[in-house]
């Protein structure tokens, strides 16, 4: 027997089962809400916090700012019209603020104020603005950073923001306002404030901090560093154990030492005498041969060479095996405690 249905009740399921698809609760494509910013902040602070204490030990982590200055309060501000920002501002306990607002989210959190200023005599990166009327400083369709600016707009105004375009703002002034952390884009939508951006945005902020912190701090210096020139370190150890089937000799062993301490030195801003000490270090335990005496005066006779060579050869051979021995232990036993014990 053939069942059949009337089309009335088919055509009603296709429907339903179409507006279930394309009708989901939350895919992205709608404002922020008070619920997303809070998820986004959150995600914020935990995955910058996890950086932190991922990678560096407790006495090192007073160098990160952000770090230090927890917990913060945060004030998301979307626009209905164009954009949204969360600014992070230091506190005694975890809060959040949230407004809507009609305004471009660039005018909500940026007031437009004219200082009517031409210069500032300050030992500071400054923006003024010279330009025409109504017209902004920073123009900003990609991502990107800006920090440690002191900025003017006179009769201008600070940002425009393009649909795509984010900043991550650290230290600034503007206008008279100081702003310690916000996060700003010219896109509301869910997806642009979701937890995989805020994960990317807190690492993005890590990496700003560790900079400072790179530059503040001689023993975050070394921390880095160590790695580095354990590196080049054990490159140059390798070399020696081989010198004579590569070929390496005095004068390529001391360029590759002036080669580390240059980059030491310059690129890591390490202490020169703390380089010193580790060069110095490396050179006790694995010395070069000094160049044999007999090739600087006029050779022996054979007989005499033979008499005096071949024992000394032998004897020679003898404290080579044994020093490269001893050196082997040595250098084992460095390694085991560095891995025990490291920075």
């Amino acid at each position: 027997m053939r069942l059949k249905f009337p089309i009335s009740i088919v055509v009603m399921y296709c429907v339903m089962l179409v507006m279930s698809e394309c009708v989901p609760s939350n895919q992205g494509l709608g404002p922020v809400t008070i619920d997303d910013t809070q998820e986004y902040t959150e995600t914020f602070l935990e995955t910058y916090r996890q950086q932190v204490e991922e990678y560096f030990r407790f006495e090192y982590r007073k160098y990160f700012d952000f770090y230090a200055n927890f917990p913060y309060k945060a004030r998301a501000t979307v626009s209905d019209t164009h954009g949204a920002a969360i600014e992070f501002e230091p506190s005694n306990e975890s809060l959040l603020y949230f407004r809507t607002t009609e305004q471009r989210i660039e005018m909500a959190v940026f007031p437009d104020v004219d200082l009517n200023m031409t210069s500032l005599d300050i030992n500071a990166t400054v923006f003024i603005w010279h330009g025409e009327p109504s017209h902004a400083t920073f123009v900003v369709n990609g991502t990107g950073v800006l920090s440690n600016i002191i900025c003017i707009t006179n009769k201008g105004h600070f940002l425009d923001l393009g649909i795509g375009g984010s900043l991550l703002l650290l230290n600034m002034n503007v206008d008279g306002r100081f702003y310690y952390v916000m996060m700003i884009k010219g896109n509301n939508m869910i997806s642009s404030w979701a937890e995989d951006k805020a994960e990317e945005e807190a690492i993005k902020l890590f990496e700003q901090d560790l900079f400072h912190a790179f530059n503040q701090s001689a023993e975050i210096r070394r921390y880095m560093a160590y790695p580095i020139l354990e590196k080049l370190i054990s490159q140059i150890v390798w070399k020696h154990q081989h010198a004579e089937e590569i070929g390496y000799d005095m004068l390529q062993y001391y360029e590759d030492l002036t080669r580390i301490r240059d980059l030491a030195v310059t690129k890591y801003h390490l202490n020169s005498t703390f380089v010193d000490e580790i060069l110095s270090w490396l050179e006790d335990i694995y010395p070069k041969p000094p160049e044999p005496e007999w090739w600087k005066i006029a050779p022996y006779s054979w007989i005499l060479g033979t008499i005096v060579g071949v024992p000394l050869t032998l004897l020679l051979e003898r404290v080579i095996r044994r020093a490269y021995k001893s050196l082997k232990r040595r250098w084992r036993s460095w390694r085991a405690h560095r891995n025990r014990n490291p920075l």
